[in-house]
């Protein structure tokens, strides 16, 4: 496994859930492949022992059944207990339970936990009740409840009154800061020029997933071709995998939100106007799950950063969300326009740098690196 790069700070806070003598119930979200399961296997190191779980990914017919057999079949392969049949989640927990070492450190990730509660709408109160009766009751064990969807985990754990008083900690991974990018390529990075360095960046942002795939033998241009202006690059494909997984059915509703601030930032009632869409109710929550997830920011108005002294406007109407996440911002403004052009092959000969307006287009990706990192150690 590579050397894990950056996230000092949290892993610090990992490491005095571990020194605790008794049990921790902590949550990790972020954005998709941003690295969350590989942040807890890094943690993890420093336990006796590490069980891990994830959720079957969604797709039409998946049922409470199946993802239960995914759970017994994950958990035979990580301990001495056969692959039995489960009939719910009660079931499955306390079995889980029973092989757990009875005095060593562990952790418990239970991965894309929105995943795992598929059809069954009592998932949350299973786990709630597992963790009174069965692992608050262990000494030094961890248990992670880890998703993309930072919704769930803020509605069925976080603002759920059935878990009030039991989270420890919540850890929010963001993009990695520019310097933590510089270390993530390590020997190879004194072979890339900053330029080219921040060229790349301006269009993946600090996500490690995405960093993974620079071919430091190619410009940044050649290397933005090949992920993202071909139809088998894992950044032309990325955009659809990221809104049928982490937001299932209500995927299209999310996408006419990010194309609505593509060009630029915009309150509420003008996002509400472009989408069609009344202002409140599901808009407002599926705008606070694009911030929640990091796609999307929120920005507090210069009149509204002066004083509302002489304001009457409410200071809601006072935010502005702007399309933070620089992947996304660069693959509607630029990719998905071509999309067509792109799997008929069109954009095989052809160098970035020759089309209209291409430094102006990395310029204002580059803005958008900018604003991210600001505050950033």
């Amino acid at each position: 496994m590579k050397t894990f790069i950056g996230r000092e700070r949290e892993q610090a806070e990992f490491r005095e859930l571990l020194a605790k003598k008794n049990s921790s119930l902590v949550t990790c979200h972020g954005r998709r492949r941003i690295g969350k399961s590989r942040f807890i296997q890094q943690c993890a190191k420093q336990a006796n022992a590490f069980f891990e779980f994830s959720g079957l990914p969604p797709r039409p017919g998946l049922t409470k059944k199946e993802q239960l057999t995914a759970f017994s079949e994950q958990l035979s392969k990580q301990s001495k207990a056969p692959q039995l049949p489960l009939d719910n989640w009660s079931t499955a927990f306390q079995l889980l339970a029973s092989q757990l070492p009875p005095k060593e450190t562990v952790v418990v990730l239970f991965d894309e936990i929105s995943w795992m509660g598929i059809g069954e709408p009592d998932f949350a109160g299973y786990l709630k009740n597992a963790w009174d009766s069965l692992f608050s009751r262990r000494d030094r064990t961890v248990v992670v409840l880890c998703g993309s969807v930072s919704s769930w985990i803020e509605e069925n754990i976080l603002n759920n009154t059935g878990f009030v008083g039991r989270c420890s900690w919540q850890f929010h991974l963001a993009p990695l800061a520019l310097s933590e990018c510089q270390q993530f390529w390590g020997r190879s990075a004194a072979r890339i020029s900053t330029t080219e360095k921040l060229r790349f960046l301006a269009v993946t942002g600090g996500v490690p997933r995405y960093l993974e795939e620079l071919d430091p033998k190619k410009t940044a241009e050649q290397n933005i071709a090949r992920l993202c202006f071909h139809p088998s690059g894992i950044l032309f494909n990325e955009f659809d995998s990221i809104f049928s997984d982490i937001f299932h059915r209500r995927a299209p509703t999310y996408r006419e939100i990010v194309h609505a601030l593509v060009d630029g930032s915009k309150g509420v009632d003008e996002i509400s106007q472009k989408v069609g869409r009344e202002r409140g109710g599901s808009l407002s929550q599926a705008i606070l799950e694009l911030v929640s997830a990091g796609f999307i920011a929120k920005d507090v108005s210069p009149r509204l950063s002066e004083g509302l002294t002489n304001s009457k406007s409410s200071p809601s109407r006072q935010l502005r969300y702007r399309l933070s996440d620089n992947y996304l911002r660069f693959y509607l403004k630029y990719v998905e326009p071509h999309r067509a052009q792109i799997i008929k092959g069109r954009f095989k000969s052809i160098a970035l740098e020759q089309l209209d307006q291409w430094d102006t287009i990395m310029g204002l990706q580059f803005e958008n690196l900018v604003l991210e990192n600001i505050n950033r150690n």
